[in-house]
């Protein structure tokens, strides 16, 4: 019987290792020194960048995640496709890319329900002993937070 795998892009914040489906990235941009910030922006929202011709606003995923500090090192930012949001590009700023790994979904197991306030990690793995937690890059923006990002972008710097 053939094992089914899915292909995730893995990355760590503050020394966690994390996973988001290759399906939804974009691309990856090294750097985080080219982020204008905005106004009116939720506390764990950067700012944005231009990309080829489209608006992309950018989470630091260690202010999402109540992490002390800032990204370390040059960091890095993974470009995903959001849908729903109002612009379709969204970027979130991490420490550093690893690469991408085969996960064999039968091993990809649920978070627990006690955890909470957390929904945005739609899976978890261990691999080579350590674990992985699988994040759902829609849900790392809670529609509140687009809401706010939507009106701070309406508000701010108009059409670029």
């Amino acid at each position: 019987m053939a094992e089914d795998f899915l292909k995730y892009l893995t990355f760590e914040v503050a020394s966690q290792l994390y996973a988001i489906s290759i399906d939804k990235v974009r691309e990856i941009i090294t750097g985080c020194d080219s982020i204008t910030t905005v106004p009116g922006f939720p506390h764990f929202a950067r700012g944005i960048i231009h990309l080829r011709g489209n608006v992309v606003p950018i989470t630091d995923l260690r202010r999402r995640f109540r992490i002390e500090g800032d990204v370390s090192g040059d960091g890095c930012i993974i470009v995903t496709e959001c849908e729903g949001a109002r612009t379709e590009l969204v970027g979130f700023a991490a420490d550093k890319v690893n690469a991408v790994l085969d996960f064999e979904t039968s091993e990809i197991k649920q978070p627990p329900t006690l955890i909470r306030g957390a929904d945005y990690i739609s899976g978890i793995i261990k691999v080579k002993g350590q674990i992985i937690l699988i994040l759902d890059p829609i849900l790392l923006l809670s529609p509140g937070a687009r809401a706010e990002i939507e009106k701070a972008l309406s508000e701010g710097s108009g059409s670029l």
